[in-house]
């Protein structure tokens, strides 16, 4: 059951634009060393975001993007 909960957070979290995107930014910025900062920042940002959206719906109970 967790594991299907997080496959479905990663799914809409991350969409299929953004895996055909990062091989271009991670090119286009230096490689190796775009990649140590963006990784860093991804979850600074997004998991306190993630861990919202999930409070927001069991607050509400219902899904927080309805």
């Amino acid at each position: 059951m967790v594991i299907k909960f997080l496959l479905t957070f990663v799914g809409l979290s991350v969409g299929i634009g953004n895996v055909w995107r990062f091989p271009y930014l991670a090119y286009s910025n230096g490689g190796g060393a775009f990649l140590i900062p963006y990784l860093i920042m991804l979850f600074i940002a997004e998991k306190p975001m993630s861990v919202c959206e999930s409070w927001t719906g069991q607050y509400l109970e219902m899904c927080s993007y309805c």
